[in-house]
């Protein structure tokens, strides 16, 4: 019977198949499968059940992502990016931060493995896990590199930078910027604030930080203090600058903030900076002068009020503290915890025995060895195999002897030193004498009928060794290609946790180096890699770019990759552990 008009249809959660069947428990574990972001918005708006069973299981994967924070047990994920318009070029050096209403992160700038830098604003949506270019109008930044990058409510303020010079004139200085631009997320416009003209009241006033690079930036309330950097001090000097500025967001001022007392840090750039609530931040590391001396002190800036003042913090567990810690990025991710990635403590007796089998030079495939010449490299047995059987008068009179004897055999030495050693030291010596007198009483050829002649030779000497291939490749049965395997990454240099306790830094004045994981980093742990960026998202950390080390198990080099990198690393909690 049909039901009549306008009568309630049947539900479909009637059904016994339906999702809203299932018990909490499953839903709760179904929800912890999703992403942090737009997915877990979407189904809490589905109804009040699916709200709180959500909210259930974002609490259930904070906590379990800030124990294993603490534990040094996040997993890593990893995201290529490809070489194409789309997506992001290689870089390192850049500036980075996440923004909460978004749920992306940005990135700025950076350079390439020939210091050649950008000036592209990029968002990396965290909910797709994509790249996009928002289409920005407005005044640019110049194209740089080390600069800071914070974020507010609806905006993103950058300051500073530095950028390789061009090569001419030769030996010119580094460049450094004190261009300060604000990218309004809502407009996707950059606004450029301008420094005071020096006709202006303002003008002759220290109103304006100098060019910086290097520094490092946080929000507090309304304002964005930054401290230290390299600055120019000569025309062909750097300094280390020990300032504090604060940028205020509403009035767009600078302010020079002097700091009483004689205990303070020593002027530094390539530091941490970490905001641990509007009245305090703490500085980590960082290096002085251009010699690169690295710092491992740790100091608090207390800003209650109007007189702030200096701590340094007393540091505990420093035998827990990664190892080269201080040239690598800092993040805070709970209220007492701030992590660093640098290279494993936790190190590997035996590198050979990674995985199912031992890597050595006994159980690789023997490649051929290789002979380099003008047209490339050529396989030992097929240039033995070509001499073999050139041996015609007629050929070995096309071509000047010289053009050979140059050569060298399989084992570095030359060919006609091998010929004279078997034959005897006469043999060798009258070769030698015949070759110099003939020389000496040769007339003197100008400079550049001799290049000719070189090249003549050098030409000849070339299609003589392509046809001599060509015949023995023709000739010779098709042997199957060596393959090798790719090369195993060593387990010593990939990167692990360090956690930074911070719970008595207010109160004591003390924070504390947790000790380490005792397991092995993870296999998808990237290799150590220096220059990159790292922010904390929704229950993870997200890691950018960076100069790689590519170390491999038993001498093994993958020189094929750059040593600049695009990829995306993701720290996430264990989805078992939760």
């Amino acid at each position: 019977m049909s039901e009549s008009l306008g009568a309630r249809p049947r539900s479909s959660k009637d059904d016994k198949g339906h999702i809203d069947q299932l018990p909490d428990e499953v839903l709760e574990y179904i929800f912890k499968l999703l992403s942090p972001y737009k997915d877990f918005q979407s189904c809490s708006r589905v109804s009040r059940r699916w709200r709180q069973i959500c909210f259930q299981s974002c609490r259930s994967k904070l906590h379990s992502f800030y124990t294993q924070v603490s534990q040094g047990e996040l997993l890593w994920t990893t995201i290529h990016s490809d070489e194409n318009p789309e997506n992001i070029s290689k870089r390192h050096s850049h500036c980075c931060v996440y923004h909460a209403r978004t749920m992306s992160m940005y990135v700025f700038g950076g350079c390439t493995s020939n210091s050649s830098t950008f000036n592209d604003l990029l968002q990396f949506n965290l909910s797709t896990r994509t790249w996009s270019r928002p289409r920005a109008i407005g005044m640019y930044p110049s194209p740089k590199a080390l600069a800071t990058l914070v974020e507010t409510e609806d905006s993103l303020i950058l300051f500073g930078g530095w950028t390789d010079p061009s090569p001419y004139p030769l030996h010119p200085p580094w460049r450094l910027f004190s261009e300060l631009h604000i990218y309004d997320l809502q407009e996707n416009r950059w606004n450029q604030i301008t420094k005071p003209n020096k006709n202006s009241p303002e003008g002759n006033s220290p109103s304006w930080p100098p060019p910086t690079a290097g520094h490092s930036a946080t929000m507090h309330r309304e304002d964005m203090v930054v401290f230290g950097g390299l600055q120019k001090e000569r025309e062909y000097g750097f300094s280390s600058s020990p300032n504090v500025w604060i940028f205020s967001s509403s009035s767009k001022t600078w302010t020079l903030k002097h700091i009483p007392g004689e205990e303070k840090p020593s002027g530094r750039y390539g530091q941490s900076q970490i905001s641990l609530d509007d009245d305090h931040l703490i500085i980590i590391g960082g290096y002085v002068g251009t010699g690169k001396s690295e710092l491992s002190d740790i100091w608090l800036l207390d800003m209650k009020g109007d007189d702030w003042n200096w701590i340094e913090m007393k540091v505990e567990g420093t035998e827990n503290r990664g190892k080269d810690i201080l040239r690598h990025r800092a993040c805070r991710v709970t209220k007492d915890r701030v992590v660093v990635l640098g290279k494993s403590k936790v190190a590997v007796k035996k590198p050979s025995l990674v995985g199912q089998a031992a890597i050595s030079r006994n159980n690789l495939p023997a490649a051929q060895q290789m002979t380099r010449n003008a047209i490339g490299n050529v396989p030992a047995s097929i240039r033995n195999a070509v001499f073999q059987h050139s041996s015609s008068s007629e050929e070995n009179d096309s071509v000047p002897e010289a053009a050979d004897r140059g050569r060298r055999s399989d084992d570095g030495v030359r060919e006609h030193e091998v010929e004279d050693a078997q034959a005897g030291p006469s043999r060798g010596f009258e070769q030698r004498m015949s070759g110099l007198n003939e020389q000496l009483n040769r007339p003197p050829v100008k400079p550049k009928q001799r290049m000719l002649e070189n090249r003549q030779r050098q030409l000849a000497s070339l299609n003589r060794m392509e046809e001599r291939i060509r015949n023995f490749k023709a000739s010779s049965p098709s042997k199957p290609q060596p393959t090798f395997s790719p090369p195993v990454l060593c387990p010593n240099h990939r990167m692990a946790l360090s956690v930074l306790d911070t719970s008595r830094a207010i109160s004591d004045h003390v924070v504390t180096w947790l000790p380490p994981s005792p397991q092995l980093p993870d296999c998808g742990a990237p290799q150590e890699c220096i220059l990159y960026s790292l922010v904390k998202g929704r229950g993870e950390l997200i890691m950018f770019g960076g100069l790689k080390k590519d170390i491999g198990v038993g001498s093994i080099r993958d020189s094929s990759q750059s040593t600049v990198s695009n990829a995306v690393h993701i720290l996430h909690p264990r989805i078992e552990n939760i």
